[in-house]
């Protein structure tokens, strides 16, 4: 895996570049949860694949920052509150993903790390958060398996 990690931070480096000083103390938070990114859906009621992830975590994090800098924010809070792949706990998760939990886990955490550098190249200080949730536990039942054992700490220990 951290080969696979180092071989991705010479194909797509992260850049940013630290925004000036401000003179304001002002937190702001943002919330990331229920991507469920890897799910391919397309009926009546919806539509989601990888592209409408792609544009929604685009204009999220757009609108995050235009948010806050116009509220003079000077720290911004990022909280994952879990849930950020499809994973495979249910029988219609799997069904509906178009790709497996640990290509969903690379693909996100890759995007988040991508979003957490444009915010550092935005606000003077970013701090991040994160909790696992359900969907990436590598069983349908919580108990048959350990806490641990869930795709979306990779997550966190990626970043």
């Amino acid at each position: 895996m951290t080969e696979e990690i180092m071989d991705l931070e010479k194909k797509r480096p992260l850049t940013f570049s630290p925004p000036p000083s401000s003179t304001s103390d002002k937190h702001g938070l943002a919330l990331f949860s229920d991507w469920h990114f890897g799910m391919d859906i397309d009926n009546r009621i919806n539509t989601f694949n990888e592209h409408v992830f792609n544009e929604r975590v685009q204009k999220l994090t757009q609108d995050v920052i235009n948010y806050g800098k116009s509220k003079g924010i000077s720290t911004l809070h990022v909280a994952n509150l879990g849930d950020l792949i499809g994973g495979l706990i249910h029988v219609s998760t799997r069904v509906q993903a178009n790709t497996d939990s640990i290509a969903q886990t690379q693909y996100v955490t890759e995007t988040l790390a991508e979003v957490l550098a444009k915010f550092a190249s935005e606000f003077e200080q970013v701090k991040f958060y994160s909790v696992a949730g359900n969907h990436g536990r590598l069983s349908p039942s919580k108990n048959d398996i350990g806490i641990k054992e869930n795709f979306e700490y990779l997550i966190t220990w990626y970043l």
